[in-house]
Formats: structure tokens, C-alpha cells, sequence
């Protein structure tokens, strides 16, 4: 990467313009992408907390978000949980932002780095955070079918820490019973398709680590499979356009469950001793019938019309008295 000076048409631009020619190549070599962002140097540094640490400004850190949200958990419904979900937001930036830049992508090698200290803070009262869930969203604050922009948030947070700090956070998470709440989350706010999403992304994720003590942990405590065959059975049996808005996310994570349980022994040997699990996944079974909803052309199967309709439709000969039979 060649690093260039703003254009400056004095005699020190032209000698800053050819001295950086000369360091080019050796700060390409030794810039790393993986630390780039809008506010770093050609080192990786943060320019805006070297330049306000050198004015002596305040700059408002991930610790710094971590002490608000908390203040705010101990006075719990006395604010705006609106604001809230803005600070929420804020940390989740920031932890993205300090985790990308200096976390391995490789969750085998998280035992071997330093994480950041803004991180280890977050983790070590994520308990405390958590507690966000159950959280009313106060009188006149902007609400999302009763559930609250801070649900959503403090959900998304738990996403973005989650992997990377899967050895850190993971203990912590169940001991919280965060996963038995996110699955409650389904059936207290079954309209909330935004919320639903969240929740099937960081499922999701956990379910990527089948080796884990967190995956066994969402299968057999919070007991998912059943869940999913009594949530999917009952969906399977109602019309289309009756179904709850979260019957799709339902159906993608039977799918995920459903074909890790085709390449591990482990997880194959434990479904096949759920009933219900069976039953939902059996050649005839709910699943199966959700599954060839999805299958086909675009939007799925075409939908079987009755008889007398289908030969109305193919025949234009009808006149007005045979077509008035098809009026209600």
C-alpha cells in the first residue's frame, strides 16, 4: 500500500511527495490491512485517540460504554430505554471495531492472544448486560411490537462477541441462561421479524461449534430439538398466510440441526432418542412437508387448483351465466 501526502504545490509538498516514493515500498510491507480503518495511520494506529490523548480530550472508549450500560441496568426503568439502545449500539461498534483489528479470525487460536481490555471488560459483566432482556421498554419510548429497540441490541451485541470470544464469553453465557431466553424471545414476540432475525444469526453461530460446550449446552439444557418439532409441527398444520412471522427462522434452524445430525455421530445418537424429534423429521413429517414448501420454482410449489377451476381457466369460451357461478 503507497501512502500519499495531500497535494501541495509548495517545495516541501514536492520534497514530502518524493521522500514518500522512496518509504513506499517498505510501508506497504510493513502496513497490515487487517488494521485499516478510517481513523488509522499507515502503522494501524487510532489517529483520533493518539490525536486526543495529545490534547488532552476525553475519548469515549468501550469501558466507558460498558460503566453507562451498566448505571443504567442498576436504575432500571427510570430512563428512556430508547437511550439505551443507543448506547448499545455504540458499544457493539466499538467492540467490532477493537475486535477486528486486533482478534485472529481462527477461533482455534484464541487461547494464544491478548484480548483487549475494553473486551475483557465487556465479557466479565456480560451477566450484568444480559439482564437487558428482560428489560420492559419504558412509557412513550419507541417501541417495535413490544419488544423494544434495546432487546434487539443488546441481542446483536451478543452476536458480535460471541465467536471470537467464544472461550471468554462461554461460561458466562450459560450459567446467564442466555439461550433458553433467546428461544423464549420467539413465542413473546412473534411479530417481531426484526428481532427474530438477530436471534436466528447468534443460534446460528452457536450451532457452528458442535465441539463445543456451548453447542450441547442449546441442545440438550435449553432442549432446541423439541422446541423446534413442537413450534415446526404446529406451524406445518396451518395455512400459509396463517402462520407466525417466525415460522421461516423455525424451519432454517431444523434445517441446520437437521444436517449437522447427517455428518455428527455424536448429535445422531442423542436425536435419535427424541420422539418428537423423530417424529418432526420422519419421511412424512412436518419438516419434510415445510421442506417441499421451499423446494420448486420462485415462491415454491405452485399452489393445486380445484378441478372446476382449472378447466374454467383453460376454456375463454364461458359466457357471462357460467362465469357469475365463480362469484361469492
Amino acid at each position: 500500500m503507497k501512502i500519499y501526502h495531500d497535494s501541495d504545490t509548495s517545495k516541501d509538498g514536492e520534497h514530502l511527495s518524493k521522500l514518500d516514493e522512496e518509504v513506499g515500498t517498505e510501508r506497504a510491507v510493513n502496513f497490515y490491512r487487517s488494521k485499516w480503518s478510517a481513523a488509522c495511520t499507515d502503522n494501524g494506529d487510532n489517529w483520533f485517540l493518539s490525536k486526543a490523548s495529545t490534547c488532552g480530550q476525553s475519548v469515549f472508549t468501550l469501558k466507558d460504554g460498558v460503566q453507562s450500560a451498566i448505571e443504567f441496568v442498576k436504575v432500571e426503568r427510570t430512563l428512556d430505554t430508547s437511550r439505551l439502545a443507543v448506547l448499545l449500539k455504540k458499544i457493539s461498534h466499538l467492540a467490532s471495531q477493537e475486535l477486528s483489528l486486533q482478534l485472529p479470525n481462527d477461533i482455534s487460536r484464541q487461547n494464544h492472544i491478548e484480548y483487549p481490555e475494553g473486551v475483557k471488560y465487556l465479557v466479565n459483566n456480560f451477566p450484568t448486560l444480559i439482564s437487558i432482556l428482560d428489560m420492559e421498554p419504558s412509557q412513550g419510548a419507541a417501541v417495535d411490537c413490544g419488544a423494544g429497540l434495546h432487546r434487539v441490541a443488546i441481542v446483536e451485541l451478543t452476536c458480535i462477541i460471541l465467536l471470537p470470544c467464544l472461550s471468554l464469553v462461554e461460561e458466562h453465557i450459560i450459567s446467564s441462561g442466555v439461550l433458553a431466553k433467546l428461544l423464549k424471545l420467539f413465542s413473546d414476540f412473534p411479530q417481531n421479524s426484526i428481532l427474530h432475525c438477530v436471534v436466528v444469526r447468534c443460534l446460528q453461530a452457536v450451532l457452528s461449534q458442535s465441539s463445543t460446550i456451548l453447542f450441547w449446552s442449546l441442545v440438550k439444557d435449553s432442549c432446541l430439538p423439541s422446541f423446534l418439532a413442537r413450534a415446526g409441527t404446529k406451524f406445518a398444520g396451518l395455512h400459509q398466510g396463517r402462520r407466525p412471522s417466525y415460522c421461516g427462522q423455525i424451519f432454517t434452524l431444523s434445517k441446520t440441526l437437521y444436517n449437522l445430525e447427517e455428518i455428527d455421530e455424536g448429535l445422531k445418537g442423542f436425536l435419535n432418542k427424541n420422539e418428537e424429534w423423530k417424529l418432526y423429521v420422519s419421511p412424512d413429517g412436518p419438516f419434510r412437508k415445510m421442506q417441499k414448501e421451499q423446494s420448486g420454482d420462485l415462491c415454491g410449489p405452485k399452489p393445486v387448483l380445484p378441478r372446476l377451476v382449472t378447466n374454467f381457466l383453460q376454456n375463454p369460451t364461458r359466457n357471462l351465466v357460467q362465469v357469475n357461478q365463480f362469484t361469492v
